[in-house]
């Protein structure tokens, strides 16, 4: 990892930080935590980096659509739709993790690391829409048994939800695989495209899951369920993956 990288993503991440603490998108809490997640991504990889802060805006969009209705819901994310640090630790940890692996690794393992950081953001995206845009609907079933629940109770689902899950995870198997395969970081094939969606698809599933069985008791927070469906699901991705 070259001092170079460090500098450089250093200054990015400021940069990105600032503005996205100016324009509510984070809090200060979210930003600083933004920042050390983001400077080791982008000294890994600045197209990384790139791809994180396309993540960062897109799911300030799905949070910020129909704000105001969804505070009368009550399931609103903020005060303004602004992430706090939780939520970017929870979403960003695996990422950070792969990225700083990344930086160590042999070239034959690089790509594989390339795969697996984009199921991560897959899973993140297709969780963030699914949960900002499904929240809408007004038919929301429980994942374990389909009995009906209101809207924003955890493990809920609806087909609003499932169209914008499989959406998010297609965005970034089809904009993340382009864009990493145009740097020389990842081939671009119909493979890739299928599992990093499908499996993107699936960890916002294993979220809902968890959160039907384990949040709703108390055993995980919002943060934990959205880190360890993250994880679970790359430990899948990398399994397939080796397998193949």
């Amino acid at each position: 990892m070259a001092v170079e990288s460090i500098v450089l993503s250093a200054v990015l991440c400021l940069i990105i930080g600032v503005v996205a603490y100016w324009k509510h998108v984070l809090d200060l809490e979210g930003t600083i935590t933004a920042f050390l997640i983001g400077l080791p991504i982008g000294a890994a990889s600045l197209p990384w980096l790139a791809l994180l802060l396309l993540f960062l805006v897109a799911s300030f969009a799905a949070t910020r659509f129909k704000y105001e209705t969804k505070k009368v819901l009550g399931v609103q994310e903020g005060k303004r739709g602004e992430r706090g640090w939780k939520n970017v630790l929870a979403n960003g940890f695996v990422p950070m993790f792969l990225g700083i692996g990344y930086s160590f690794a042999s070239v034959e393992i690089q790509e594989t690391l390339v795969f697996l950081y984009l199921v991560a953001l897959s899973v993140a995206a297709a969780d963030t829409l699914a949960s900002e845009i499904g929240v809408l609907s007004d038919r929301v079933y429980l994942i374990t048994d389909f009995r009906r629940v209101r809207q924003g109770t955890n493990g809920g689902i609806s087909l609003l939800g499932e169209l914008w899950a499989f959406n998010g995870g297609l965005f970034v198997a089809v904009v993340g695989t382009g864009f990493l395969a145009a740097f020389g970081e990842i081939e671009f094939n119909l493979l890739y495209l299928g599992l990093i969606s499908g499996l993107g698809f699936l960890g916002c599933h294993i979220d809902s899951l968890f959160g039907a069985l384990l949040e709703n008791r108390g055993l995980l927070t919002k943060g934990t369920n959205n880190l360890l469906s993250i994880g679970c699901t790359v430990i899948i991705a990398a399994v397939i993956i080796w397998q193949i």
